[in-house]
Formats: structure tokens, sequence, C-alpha cells
């Protein structure tokens, strides 16, 4: 009677341990097919770390403590070196490994995210000169770093300080206005970005005195921008699908023309807030956007330095 009972009261850890290892193996598994499909997809994160495999350890070690005869016929060595609580605690341990949420996720996670670096890494390529030192294009524009998160300049104060940040952050960005695009080559400064200077003067803009070379103006399509953000719509992070649906801002984005069209179902999204009112960019619309709300702002919408 007395071991029925044992065993029934470690079930009450094992049952439930046992299941969200199960989920946090099939919670991975799902994720690695995702990322093997999409690289952009979100990053993986276990359904309960560490509990799996805490409770498959309290249930083992219960077990192990009190019935050790069903263990030590199975690890002898260990028995005969730290007697019956080393074989607990040996046992007890193999709860954490089970569990994907314990020492799995430590060693795996790192080791996938390492595998998918190297086959997703884009490759580095210098775009073609003729270069020039300054932004020849005129605000209100869009800022799309390596992250590929557009960010809306509205006006050169706006743009980022040249700081050890940027020296390091800010080659391979592109800078879009209507019609042309400058891509950023070289970012040039007489200190380097050692981990002594970056504690000193991280945000030292004078300390840096960073010089920045860029590919000279060139037309784009918009197309491009256009499928980068029905991208981010599509992704549904709650960022740019915060005020609308993703179908109606992805059928709003279908039919979007130009450079224009973008920034202000942008702004009238809530992607991004305009700063400058005198460049006639719209306000947030929590309400329904109709096509003819964006044709009618984007004709107000002015260019200039």
């Amino acid at each position: 009677m007395g071991t029925v009972f044992i065993i029934c009261f470690a079930c009450l850890f094992l049952i439930p341990g046992l299941l969200i290892a199960l989920l946090n193996w099939a919670n991975i598994s799902i994720w690695v097919w995702e990322k093997w499909q999409n690289p952009r997809s979100k990053a993986e994160t276990c359904i309960a770390p560490f509990l799996g495999g805490l409770l498959l350890t309290s249930g083992i070690g219960i077990l192990g403590c009190a019935l050790p005869e069903y263990f030590v016929p199975i690890l002898k060595p260990v028995a005969a070196w730290a007697g019956h609580p080393g074989v607990a605690a040996v046992v007890a341990l193999t709860g954490f490994l089970i569990d994907y949420g314990s020492v799995p996720n430590l060693i795996i996670t790192p080791l996938l995210d390492f595998l998918f670096g190297l086959r997703n890494a884009p490759k580095v390529t210098t775009p073609r000169g003729p270069y020039c030192r300054e932004l020849q294009l005129s605000f209100p524009l869009l800022l799309v770093g390596e992250d590929e998160i557009p960010r809306l300049i509205c006006n050169p104060a706006e743009l980022p300080e040249r700081d050890a940040d940027f020296l390091q952050e800010a080659p391979g960005s592109s800078l879009y206005s209507n019609g042309l695009c400058q891509r950023i080559v070289r970012v040039h400064s007489p200190h380097k970005p050692t981990l002594w200077n970056r504690l000193r003067h991280r945000k030292d803009v004078g300390f840096w005195a960073a010089e920045v070379e860029y590919t000279t103006p060139r037309p784009y399509k918009p197309e491009k921008l256009l499928r980068l953000m029905a991208r981010l719509v599509r992704a549904d992070d709650d960022v740019w699908t915060q005020f609308h649906e993703a179908p109606e801002l992805l059928k709003l984005l279908k039919n979007c023309h130009g450079f224009a069209e973008l920034l202000t179902l942008g702004c009238l999204a809530g992607w991004w807030e305009n700063t400058t009112p005198d460049n006639g960019l719209p306000s947030l619309n929590e309400e329904s956007i109709t096509e003819e709300d964006i044709r009618r702002a984007a004709a107000d919408v002015v260019f200039g330095k």
C-alpha cells in the first residue's frame, strides 16, 4: 500500500512535468520548421522554462529516495560509489535533461541560433560608386537599417546621432525619399570604437567626429518598400497592426502608388508619427482608412530640404 501511495504521489509531479516537457519539445520543433521556411520568424521561447524539469526532477527524486531498489540495479556503478542517495540524485537530475526548457534549452537554442545565423547571413557587398559625403535627399524620408525596420525621418535633426553606436550600426543602412535613395557605405572616425572608448565616450558625438560616406542618389522602385512593409504587417507583432487589422492594411498597401502614398498610409495607420506639420503628412486615423483618404493626403505632402 505504501509503495502505491508513493508512486501516485510522485505521479502528481511526473505527469504535468512530462506534459510540459512534451510541449516545450513540440514548440522548439515548430520553431525550427518556421525558421527554416522564414528566416525572419520570431525568436524561439520556451512555454515554461525550467518548470517541466523541476517537476520531473521532484517526481523522480521522490521515487529514487523512497524506492531505491528500482534504480540501484540500473545504476550499480553509481550505487557502489555514492550509495543509494547518490543514485537518487543522479536519477533525479535526468528530469532537467528530459525537459527542453531546462538544460537542453541552454545548449541547443544557442547552437540553433548560430547555425541559422550562418545559413541566413547576408552577403556583404559594397554598393557601386561614385560616393559622396552629403545626404542629398529631400525630407521626409525613410531610414531602413540592417533590421529592416523603416523609420520616418521628417527633418535633419531626427537623423541618428553620429556616436559610437552609429559607427557600428549605420553602414549598410539605406535612406529613401521621393523617387531617390542613398545608401550609407562607410562611416569614418579618428577613433576606433574599442571597449574603452565606448565606455568613456559612447554618446560623445564630438569625440567620434564621424563622417558619413553615401552612395550618390539613385532611383529605386517603390515596390521594394511596399513589399517590405507588407512582410512586416503579415508578421503581425502588434506594432504595425496596433490600430488597424492586417488584411485591411495589406489591401491598402497593394493599391499604393509611389513614395508619398506609402508615407501617407504609414502616418494614417499609426506606423510613424509626423513631427514636422508643414510637410503635409497626416495624423493617425483610428477609424477606417480608404484609398481616397490616402490619395487626398498624398497630394498635400511637401518634400524639401
